[in-house]
């Protein structure tokens, strides 16, 4: 079973789609699949969901996996994901 990514808000437009499906590799990590969305969605993606400046995970990105933040996890974005998990990538959120 494949892991399966939603995007909401702008993410959504970029994916073309409220959700795709990527196949699991065997060690398949959060790290990895953010990097795999990378190269298959492309700059607009990418320039949206990594600090240019640094070159990691912008600070205001939320990335969900199975409801909980990656931030909130042990391993953080060295997770391992596993078949039939569901990552949900959001935007940085302005309000007041």
């Amino acid at each position: 079973m494949p892991v399966k990514v939603k995007g909401y808000l702008t993410y959504k437009e970029i994916i073309g789609e409220q959700s795709i499906t990527i196949p699991k590799d065997a060690a398949l990590t959060l790290s990895d699949l953010l990097t795999t969305l990378a190269n298959q969605l492309g700059q607009e993606f990418t320039a949206s969901i990594y600090d240019p400046k640094l070159e990691v995970l912008g600070e205001l990105v939320a990335v969900i996996v199975n409801g909980r933040s990656y931030r909130n996890l042990p391993d953080g974005l060295e997770t391992s994901l596993q078949d039939g998990d569901e990552v949900a990538v959001f935007p940085p959120m302005a309000g007041g």
